[in-house]
């Protein structure tokens, strides 16, 4: 499928990303959640790749293969992982010694022309949402493959969680986010509607959205808030401020968590999460 690139120019990989995915790789790992099998059942169909045929796919922006680890079980797929940060590709191979990752960027990607059939990018794709990486993700494509685009988000529909979001997400204002919508926008342009099946109405109504829910503890849904970049590159005493914040939220709504067993610690009460997960599919024309 191609050979291992040259390295990763800087200018490939915003920094603050660079720098808070090296800080937290374990906490990425035990905080964020998996993808719901509905989704990327879906995902696969929309893609051709349900049909248990010989296909190529890449995980893009693998991190520590959450989404990974679900692809390498579909039958017929051959899975290449694709990861920028050597942190996270340290992450991954203790977790999925098995599967083949490379390091490589959505702009620079370590794979021949038209070799592959579908790229897979899990909570990654604001971070590169112009038109230099929908060049290359054209480039690596074959003829009718396709992108699938996956974000879990927190279901703000739930009081408390909505409570958590008003903490954090104000803390990433400047850096991309999925949650700001502006990833849309490349798709908007002249290269993505004459290279990709890009309708002319708005491009996010490609879009799926699938409800689930995930159980974490008291801990658990501190790693997940820590394993965001620009929380894990806060300064020590404003993560502490950060920290302190949830606590004050989780407290709050004490009820929503059920202790495992009478006498537990609190840290290992569980509650259960709200999640929406966003699935986008575009494909390569011709």
């Amino acid at each position: 499928m191609g050979t291992v690139p040259a390295a990763i120019e800087p200018t490939h990989i915003h920094k603050v990303a660079s720098e808070g995915f090296s800080l937290q790789v374990d906490a990425y790992e035990i905080g964020r959640p998996g993808y719901p099998q509905e989704g990327l059942a879906y995902a696969l169909r929309e893609l051709g790749l349900d049909k248990g045929l010989p296909k190529q796919a890449v995980d893009l922006a693998a991190g520590t293969g959450k989404l990974t680890r679900l692809l390498v079980s579909v039958p017929g797929l051959d899975v290449v992982a694709v990861e920028p940060n050597e942190a996270m590709i340290g992450g991954f191979k203790k977790v999925l010694p098995e599967v083949k990752i490379l390091q490589g960027a959505a702009q620079q990607l370590p794979f021949d022309d038209s070799s592959v059939d579908a790229i897979f990018v899990g909570q990654g794709f604001h971070w590169f949402a112009h038109e230099a990486a929908l060049v290359e993700i054209h480039r690596v494509l074959r003829p009718g493959g396709g992108l699938a685009l996956l974000w879990n988000r927190e279901d703000d529909g739930a009081p408390w969680a909505a409570e958590l979001l008003q903490v954090f997400e104000p803390l990433s204002r400047g850096i991309p986010q999925y949650w700001t919508g502006d990833w849309v926008r490349v798709w908007e342009g002249d290269y993505a509607k004459k290279h990709f099946d890009a309708p002319d109405q708005d491009p996010r109504s490609r879009s799926r959205f699938f409800r689930h829910t995930t159980k974490v503890t008291r801990q658990q849904a501190w790693e997940r808030i820590l394993s965001r970049s620009y929380v894990a590159s806060l300064a020590p005493e404003k993560q502490a401020e950060v920290k302190a914040q949830v606590n004050a939220v989780l407290e709050r709504h004490g009820k929503n968590f059920l202790a495992p067993h009478a006498g537990a610690d609190t840290s290992q009460e569980l509650a259960e999460v709200p999640l929406r997960l966003e699935v986008f599919i575009a494909r390569k024309r011709g």
